[in-house]
């Protein structure tokens, strides 16, 4: 998945659950810190038009993936 501000690969956390690798977290972005949005979250009023456009909630420099 591209991050859709960077254009970069996104990663999330796996685990092997014995048959294979589940995801275990959430799309993160290495470069821009942006972070997929939970489906918990899709329609939360801090999202601005971008983030409920991308589905994907814009990163800071300082805050860790």
């Amino acid at each position: 998945m591209k991050c859709p501000y960077c254009q970069q690969e996104m990663v999330c956390d796996t685990v092997d659950v014995g048959v294979g690798e589940m995801q275990s977290g959430p799309y993160g972005c290495e470069n821009c810190h942006a972070v997929a949005v939970s489906w918990e979250d899709r329609n939360s009023p801090e999202l601005d038009a971008d983030e409920k456009k991308f589905q994907v909630w814009k990163g800071k420099k300082d805050d860790a993936v």
